[in-house]
């Protein structure tokens, strides 16, 4: 099985994934990439942040970046 890396960028800085994960795919590791990326978003909303914004890049395993997924929330108090 593959093993893709999932770096963060939140604004305050990047977060580089050295262990990776194994998926299957592309489409696998991207769920993954999202499901993680809503995580964190939830978690800073959680703590009163009222607007979050992150980009998780998705390297291969052979450190090629595939994709590059941005996400962001906001909520109106």
């Amino acid at each position: 099985m593959p093993r893709f890396y999932i770096h963060l960028e939140n604004g305050e800085g990047f977060l580089e994934d050295e262990v990776g994960r194994d998926c299957a795919d592309e489409a696998a590791a991207r769920k993954e990439a999202v499901c993680a990326g809503a995580d964190i978003i939830a978690d800073e909303l959680k703590h009163g942040l009222s607007s979050v914004s992150v980009t998780l890049f998705i390297d291969d395993q052979d450190h090629v970046r595939v994709m590059q997924v941005p996400m962001s929330a906001s909520i109106t108090l």
